[in-house]
């Protein structure tokens, strides 16, 4: 339960069984509020009249579930899909909920269904006496087009062994498998090196003020960002997409060395200074998740499809964010 003071709450399933609970409760002394469950918990869950002549059974300040005149109910979140609301709603309605990043999901009549935070949603009985969905929710989800995804990949597939073989043969004894070590002198001559200036973008190697390295002087390397590649928010997301796209598609080596250092460009590197020797710690399995992503993501049209959930069914958001917007 999302607050002990839930378990007071009495269970309501009609609108007559509201109205008598609204009529047979005593307003907090010099207020208008009636607390549903214990009187000391009014600031939490209470109970009130509202449009039409319905009955609105509110914790905190959302009428979470109201009951009609006419027969009906509606159901809403006020913006949160938090435990304290879905437990409320189970315990007023005898209902098992559930959720899912900030989806909501609760089986009503025999029938599961998805709440959204700021939606509203209405029931009303069937002859059998079960509730019904009078606007039932569906959801655009995604999933591997597991035919188009093999395709994509199989355009990279050369970079992907030599990407294999650069995590396994850069491997130093006695360190964690996939993990390795990349100096500054290796960023330098592959990435060139500049003068810091107050526009240099946050990517730079060393140090990691922008403005010291302006007061001092110092020279910068402009590593690419591999997460760069994945966020669409990114300024010149497109250039950076194209750019690396056609290193990964050559035949040539030294681009695949280039592409290699650029996934090791993430903010899951860890910059070490050892011996004065400056150098980055890596994952190579955050590499190849990198490189999976772009694939994916560069190439959402073939490899990534749209379905419509069926009513009750949690969306899959895994692949949502590689989808590419429609222009």
């Amino acid at each position: 339960m999302g607050n002990v003071a839930v378990q007071y709450v009495p269970g309501i399933t009609s609108f007559e069984d509201a109205k008598k609970q609204y009529e047979g409760i005593t307003p907090i002394r010099g207020t208008t509020v009636r607390p549903l469950g214990r009187r000391r918990d009014h600031n939490m869950y209470s109970i009130r009249m509202g449009a039409e002549g319905s009955v609105e059974l509110v914790c905190y300040k959302t009428p979470v579930v109201t009951f009609y005149p006419d027969g009906r109910m509606r159901l809403m979140l006020g913006g949160w899909s938090s435990i304290t609301t879905r437990s409320f709603m189970a315990r007023v309605l005898h209902l098992m909920s559930s959720s899912s990043g900030n989806l909501t999901k609760v089986r009503i009549g025999g029938q599961d269904h998805i709440l959204q935070p700021k939606g509203e949603y209405f029931f009303e009985r069937n002859a059998e006496g079960k509730w019904v969905a009078l606007n039932p929710e569906t959801f655009t989800s995604y999933r591997i087009n597991r035919k188009g995804a093999n395709n994509v990949r199989k355009r990279y597939k050369k970079f992907a062994d030599y990407l294999d073989a650069f995590i396994k043969l850069r491997g130093e004894p006695g360190n964690r498998p996939g993990v390795f070590h990349v100096g500054l002198a290796e960023y330098a001559q592959a990435f060139g090196v500049r003068k810091a200036t107050m526009s240099t973008p946050a990517v730079h190697l060393w140090p990691n003020s922008n403005a010291g390295a302006v007061a001092r002087g110092e020279d910068f390397i402009p590593l690419p960002g591999a997460q760069e590649m994945l966020d669409r928010r990114v300024p010149n997301y497109e250039a950076r997409v194209t750019e690396f796209a056609e290193l990964i598609s050559s035949d040539d080596h030294e681009k695949f060395y280039k592409a290699a250092l650029w996934l090791t460009c993430g903010p899951f590197a860890q910059n070490i200074v050892n011996d004065n020797i400056k150098h980055r710690s890596v994952w190579g399995s955050t590499m190849k998740d990198t490189f999976k992503k772009f694939v994916l993501q560069h190439h959402s049209d073939e490899a990534i499809e749209a379905y419509t959930t069926a009513v009750g069914q949690m969306p899959n958001l895994k692949y949502a964010a590689l989808v590419r917007p429609a222009a």
